[in-house]
């Protein structure tokens, strides 16, 4: 654990890293009570962005919320946020693979346009009185 190279074989993408700063920011904003998971409350405003936003497809509130406390805590824990939104395409799933040409300019379009969602997330509910940091 103490070298540098630890992680040399899991670099993240420049859109994934980008993507999964905001997803954070929007976490941390909308944990109002900062506790580290987002409760029913708090969820509401979540689910509310994330309709304006196209990122869900879930058609209720309810559904959304089941799909993120799989195991009925009733609080959303980060991680299983971000897997969330990598499993619904929403953030790039990140690992580089510099073998593979496969993705082309047309993934990357794709990452950038969620990471744009993503960020307009971010900024609509920054005007929330609650610093970030």
């Amino acid at each position: 654990w103490s070298h540098e190279s630890r992680f040399a074989r899991l670099p993240l993408s420049p859109e994934c890293m980008e993507a999964r700063r905001k997803a954070y920011t929007v976490f941390r904003i909308l944990d109002l009570d900062n506790s580290g998971t987002i409760d029913r409350n708090e969820f509401h405003e979540l689910y509310a962005s994330l309709v304006d936003e196209g990122l869900t497809n879930c058609p209720s509130e309810e559904q959304a919320f089941r799909d993120l406390d799989p195991h009925a805590t009733g609080e959303i824990a980060f991680n299983i946020y971000i897997d969330w939104l990598i499993q619904h395409g929403f953030i790039p799933s990140g690992l580089v693979d510099e073998d593979d040409d496969s993705a082309g300019p047309s993934a990357a379009a794709v990452a950038s346009n969620r990471v744009s969602v993503v960020s307009s997330i971010a900024s609509n509910d920054s005007n929330n009185t609650r610093r970030v940091v």
